[in-house]
């Protein structure tokens, strides 16, 4: 039993010390319990819900019911930190696809901290490098509200990067290199589809975090390419999740500006943009969620520019790989020792467009995949 028990302390992730506590009562039985070892010496008893040997039980080894017991991850530290709503369909793929790249290639200590509020996404960056992780990657929505946590960062030996947003703002954080979509071109693509589908009148170009430097890329990249005028939309945080006000939002800005088209910068708002839209052409840079293929391959979104979030997070996992294996730091080393001279390397991914007939030729020779995502197949195609 002690053999047993102890067992169940060897976790994935690490080992912990531990011993079995026992006592005879006076009727006989013995009762066992578990402790753990840790910074404050040996933790409470913790006891199995079956736990007690009968006078009679001679001869024969008895097991426990299991116990949980936490063990300090093996390897270094790294984290990875952005400002990614709760339920952002985005943030949702990034978070996994990281997870299971990580876990496929042996980075077993690995956090993901997720902080909407700037002051708490600066406190999250502090923490990791207060705590010694060896790798550190950060959005930068916005670069003031983070610079002390990312300077700090940057000085604490860790491998600082940054992703997503705020390209043009990580050298001034000491970013090492930073790797993103290119919004301004995402932005760009998009002017060119109204364009192609003779849109007129204004383009509403809504934005979901208004403080968010890459969102504003993606409006300014549309205004530069569309061929006629563009309105910016900014709507509330509420309006994110709540999406009969995003819809009421949008629909009065519509009314307001004679909209066209609406651009829509997020997979949560594509139902909105089309429940507000009366006519209009609705156009997303969104992730594709299974609500925003079904609304493209319908006809009610025109397009989808690819936001990348899953070529996002492979780099950064290749990244995490490299500077936890010492024997290619030097590849890497010689990039970081450059960087406070020639600025950080910028990796900025190019955006794809998908539109629904070229989604629905995809998915015509996979009816199972169809079937998953609740879509009939129009019969004219």
């Amino acid at each position: 039993m002690i053999g047993i028990v102890a067992g169940l302390a060897l976790a994935a992730q690490g080992e912990s010390e531990v011993r079995v506590a026992a006592i005879r009562h006076d009727d006989g039985k013995v009762e066992v319990a578990v402790q753990q070892y840790g910074t404050d010496g040996w933790g409470e008893r913790q006891l199995p819900q079956h736990r007690f040997l009968s006078p009679d039980s001679t001869g024969e080894w008895r097991v426990s019911s299991a116990v949980g017991v936490e063990t300090e991850p093996i390897g270094a530290l790294n984290c990875i930190v952005h400002h990614g709503a709760a339920g952002d369909p985005f943030w949702r793929i990034f978070d996994a696809t990281v997870s299971r790249l990580a876990l496929r290639v042996g980075l077993a200590n690995l956090e993901i901290h997720a902080e909407p509020e700037l002051q708490n996404q600066a406190a999250a960056i502090s923490g990791c490098a207060a705590r010694g992780a060896t790798f550190i990657a950060t959005t930068i929505p916005g670069a003031e509200e983070l610079r002390d946590a990312a300077n700090a960062a940057s000085e604490s030996g860790a491998y600082f990067m940054t992703f997503n947003s705020g390209a043009d703002l990580a050298g001034s954080l000491g970013s090492r290199q930073h790797v993103g979509l290119n919004d301004t071109a995402a932005g760009e693509n998009a002017g060119i589809q109204f364009n192609a589908a003779e849109v007129s009148g204004t383009v509403l170009c809504v934005v979901h975090e208004p403080e968010n430097v890459g969102l504003a890329q993606r409006c300014d990249g549309l205004a530069a390419a569309y061929e006629g005028e563009v309105q910016r939309l900014d709507l509330s945080p509420e309006s994110f999740t709540d999406t009969a006000a995003a819809t009421v939002a949008i629909a009065a800005s519509v009314s307001e500006h004679n909209a066209g088209a609406i651009l829509v910068l997020n997979d949560a708002l594509v139902a909105s943009a089309v429940a507000a839209a009366d006519g209009q052409v609705v156009g997303a840079v969104a992730a594709g969620s299974a609500l925003t293929i079904r609304s493209l391959i319908a006809g009610d979104v025109l397009f989808l520019v690819n936001p990348a979030g899953q070529a996002q997070a492979r780099a950064l996992v290749a990244t995490m790989l490299l500077e936890s294996n010492e024997g290619a730091l030097v590849a890497s080393s010689d990039v970081s020792r450059n960087s406070a001279v020639t600025g950080p390397a910028v990796h900025l991914i190019r955006p794809r467009i998908m539109t629904g007939e070229i989604l629905q030729r995809v998915l015509r020779g996979n009816p199972e995949l169809l079937e998953q995502l609740g879509v009939v197949e129009r019969s004219d195609n």
